[in-house]
């Protein structure tokens, strides 16, 4: 791939959940990680690896909600609860 995202990267000031399937064939972590790091320096990075998952957050290479990651659940859910103000 031709496309360099660091210049999109480094403008980002966000929280930026980053989930990461461990037999991902398509976007080797560490290197990827590294440009993260590298360029969204003024992000707040949360990285999460996920078990048995490749390039989607999904189980077994499945392709429907019923194969989504528990973890990938667990890791967005918990996320989303640290960034946000609690209800009421």
């Amino acid at each position: 791939m031709d496309y360099d995202p660091a210049p999109v990267l480094a403008r980002l000031t966000c929280p930026v959940l980053l989930c990461w399937g461990e037999t991902d064939a398509w976007i080797p972590i560490e290197d990827s990680l590294e440009v993260w790091r590298r360029t969204a320096r003024d992000a707040e990075l949360t990285v999460a690896r996920l078990a048995g998952c490749d390039h989607a957050p999904t189980l077994g290479e499945g392709e429907d909600l019923d194969s989504v990651s528990p973890q990938y659940e667990r890791v967005l859910l918990d996320w989303l609860d640290r960034l946000l103000p609690p209800a009421g």
